[in-house]
């Protein structure tokens, strides 16, 4: 029997069946191509979590209508039937794999980054503005980051065009062979926007009280289940507060759920904060310093609103943290985005109770390197977005290595090259593994790290010989004669932090 029986359990969210409770969540990648469509790349990196046993893989956020901007330099794009065969793919390789696809369809409204379309501002229900810090501490961030960022207010036109946009990219999401479609209204995009009562200032039809809020994403909603039929699964992204002065709270977000529910969607996801400040940013992302479920409660808070099946995210690292969420029955399914990041195996692992082997996301946020324009990547997993340059094949020779340095680095790379086939030996001058990466467990909230530091430890006892309280020499090294040698001795401190602009 599972450790975690509920993790497990089977369930659905409108007509779509699911093998287990875990959802990966929509996460920016930047491995679409320049022209934002689906590229090798971008299959492997959702194909390899779909493998590691998540039970619905949510693609990440797409465009619905380039000509309003885009938020990332190779955003994914389903504006065009023209990107049907590439989405086909992808979809083929996660449902390959057992799981369900959807994909999260969004026109960015205020997160255009004009830098990447000059001439397209950022819209939204009002001509509103934003500033992204405003207390100071942020002019590490590059300087697009830091500016104001003033809405143009959307004519009634074009919102009739950008709906328009809505239906077509959900038709294309269905033709494409995607199980559901996720309409994101969270984190402040064009949607948000509408719904926010800080970003809502209009005193037409869509604006005023909630009800006129609601109308336009009524309206788009409408039109997105009139393209894909009754019976084709819709799920809607919300974000429960939007942790901003005068934005919107759990009690509304209540009401706008069950409303939501009234309408037709089959599912809600459950979500935190806007990307156009800096506090509710945060906890869109949380950071080591808050604890799991950072928000799991704004999630519970709508479950109890709503009859149709409630996800729940944000900073959910531990299979066992998971299990209870069910047991306690605060959300319906669990969805984990960086913890697929740093372990795509994490839901295949608990399955077959090996949770100790679980690689946990440190929620350092390196991932978030998709802000500066480059591909996704994470400290934890080096083949995150690598995963064909990186293939996990047996090595087609055995050698002997030696690896020097029994910190994170030479544990990392112990562990690998023992994975793979070779034998290894780790020499460590301390009698104790862990390098720098004791000290660093050390200071308030860095108990993530700690987990880590156990992780590494365990992997490579079980799996390479250690020689602890040895400082090794070249000599020693020849007389072994090992066929390759990892030096992974050291290294000094990072000093300040700086970000490309």
């Amino acid at each position: 029997m599972s450790k975690f029986p509920l993790l497990f359990q089977t369930g659905s969210i409108g007509r779509m069946p699911l093998r287990n409770r875990i959802i990966m969540a929509p996460l920016g990648t930047n491995l679409a191509d320049a022209g934002g469509a689906v590229t090798r790349q971008l299959i492997d990196w959702y194909a390899e979590r779909a493998w590691g046993g998540a039970g619905l893989v949510i693609v990440e956020n797409s465009m619905a209508d380039i000509r309003f901007g885009r938020g990332l330099a190779h955003q994914l794009r389903i504006d065009d039937p023209k990107f049907t065969p590439g989405l086909n793919e992808l979809v083929e390789a996660v449902q390959a794999a057992g799981a369900k696809i959807a994909i999260q369809i969004n026109i960015q409204g205020a997160g255009v980054d004009s830098e990447l379309q000059p001439g397209i501002s950022p819209v939204g229900a009002s001509p509103i503005s934003y500033v992204f810090d405003q207390s100071g501490p942020g002019r590490a961030l590059p300087a697009r980051m830091r500016r104001v960022k003033h809405l143009r207010a959307l004519t009634v036109e074009e919102m009739k065009e950008l709906r328009a946009s809505f239906i077509r990219a959900a038709g294309i999401a269905k033709s494409s062979g995607f199980d559901a479609v996720e309409i994101h209204g969270a984190h402040g995009y064009l949607l948000a926007g509408f719904l926010s009562p800080f970003s809502n200032k209009r005193d037409d039809e869509y604006g005023k009280d909630l009800e006129g809020r609601l109308k336009f994403v009524a309206e788009v909603y409408e039109g997105i289940r009139e393209e894909v039929g009754r019976e084709y699964p819709l799920l809607f992204r919300l974000s429960g507060r939007e942790y901003l002065e005068g934005g919107r709270e759990i009690e509304e977000s209540q009401l706008i759920a069950r409303r939501l529910e009234q309408l037709g969607i089959d599912g809600l996801d459950i979500s935190a904060g806007i990307s156009m400040q800096a506090e509710p940013y945060t906890w869109m992302n949380p950071p080591a310093a808050l604890p799991q479920g950072a928000f799991i409660e704004d999630a519970q808070a709508i479950k109890k609103a709503v009859q149709i099946p409630v996800i729940g995210v944000g900073k959910i690292r531990d299979p066992g943290f998971a299990e209870k969420l069910l047991e306690e029955g605060r959300v319906d399914f669990i969805a984990l985005g960086r913890t697929l990041i740093a372990d795509p195996e994490w839901p295949q692992k608990a399955a077959e109770g090996r949770d100790r082997e679980i690689r946990r996301c440190i929620s350092c946020n390196r991932c978030l390197r998709i802000m500066y324009r480059l591909p996704i990547r994470c400290a934890l997993n080096a083949r995150a977005g690598l995963e064909r340059e990186f293939p996990r094949t047996p090595a087609a020779r055995t050698r002997r290595v030696a690896v020097i340095g029994g910190g994170p680095a030479g544990m990392e790379a112990a562990r690998v090259a023992a994975e793979r086939g070779h034998d290894v030996v780790l020499f460590e001058k301390e009698r104790s593994l862990g390098g720098q990466l004791k000290l660093a467990v050390i200071p308030p909230f860095k108990q993530d790290l700690g987990r880590l530091l156990a992780y590494l430890k365990g992997q490579v006892r079980k799996k390479v010989r250690l020689e602890l309280g040895r400082e090794i020499h070249a000599q020693d090294l020849l007389n072994q004669n090992f066929d390759s040698v990892i030096v992974a001795t050291g290294c000094a401190p990072p000093g300040q932090a700086r970000y490309p602009e």
